[in-house]
């Protein structure tokens, strides 16, 4: 397998955002501040957001990290918590926040927040060693019967398109799905594909690979 790029690493820090904020302080100033830390160059109108209710959403920002150096970032700001996105990781994304909520505290006196509960989105493109197709050779007898039936369009050869994998909803929170499929506008003997995970960075990686040993 061969990471093609990454193109969103998402992590969604749950909390609320009073907590950090018990006493009320006026958030504004601190706001300015925290656009000009990150340099995000793409920012909403923050009164009209908050009257809509809506969350902040900072855009085409920077953040330097120990080991990716400078990477896009952008920062979402809700009352149940914070989104930070890069293209680099998932770690590199909760650093992020880290940066964000210990900047708060050691800066302006902000609380860091006691119970924070982590999501994360992971969207890859990747190469595969093999065709994806392979992955139940008992489906190639439906294939040919496919093609055969669609002569109107031409010569067709009918493969696995993608596989995606879920959990049936027994909390209250809707599990993570997993899937992959082959990326768009794109041949198919290149063997190359789009996934989604709800999972970190490295956790998505892994899975690939190991997805990619079930089609050996």
């Amino acid at each position: 397998m061969k990471l093609v790029s990454i193109e969103q690493a998402r992590v969604m820090w749950l909390f609320s955002t009073l907590e950090i904020n018990p006493r009320g302080k006026y958030f504004m100033s601190v706001f300015a501040e925290l656009i000009k830390r990150y340099s995000f160059s793409n920012v909403p109108n923050v009164i009209e957001a908050i009257r809509k209710n809506e969350g902040v959403i900072l855009g085409q920002g920077s953040y330097t990290h120990n080991e990716h150096g400078n990477v896009h970032a952008e920062l979402g700001i809700y009352n149940d918590g914070l989104v930070g996105d890069t293209r680099a990781d998932t770690d590199v994304s909760e650093a992020l926040l880290d940066d964000v909520l210990s900047w708060l505290k050691k800066d302006y006196s902000y609380e860091y927040p006691a119970d924070i509960r982590k999501q994360y989105v992971s969207k890859i493109y990747v190469q595969l060693n093999k065709s994806i197709n392979t992955v139940n050779p008992k489906l190639e007898k439906f294939q040919k019967a496919l093609d055969k039936k669609t002569p109107y369009v031409g010569s067709l050869s009918f493969q696995v398109e993608g596989i995606q994998f879920a959990s049936e909803q027994t909390g209250p929170f809707a599990p993570p799905h997993f899937r992959i499929e082959r990326m768009a506008k794109t041949p198919y003997d290149r063997n190359r594909y789009y996934s989604f995970a709800g999972l970190k960075t490295s956790d998505h990686l892994e899975m690939i690979n190991l997805f990619e040993e079930t089609l050996r």
